[in-house]
């Protein structure tokens, strides 16, 4: 990602807000868990924590890969 507009700060922001799984990742861009676990292995994320991913590296994540399109959906 280049420059963020402040809408896409806000939203980073709120994405990155606490400690996540993969899996919750992987929901946020619409794709299986395995499928994050590769995409995370190309772009040289493979020292990440093997429970949660710590906010700091989610910001990582979000600039390497884009903001997720959209929202995980919430019960």
């Amino acid at each position: 990602m280049t420059k963020m507009t402040q809408w896409q700060q806000e939203r980073l922001e709120r994405l990155a807000g606490r400690a996540k799984s993969r899996k919750e990742l992987a929901s946020e861009y619409g794709v299986c868990a395995r499928t994050m676990r590769r995409w995370l292995k190309r772009k040289g994320f493979e020292s990440l924590p093997s429970e949660l991913i710590r906010p700091a590296d989610l910001i990582k994540i979000y600039y390497a890969f884009g903001l997720p399109k959209r929202e995980r959906k919430r019960w």
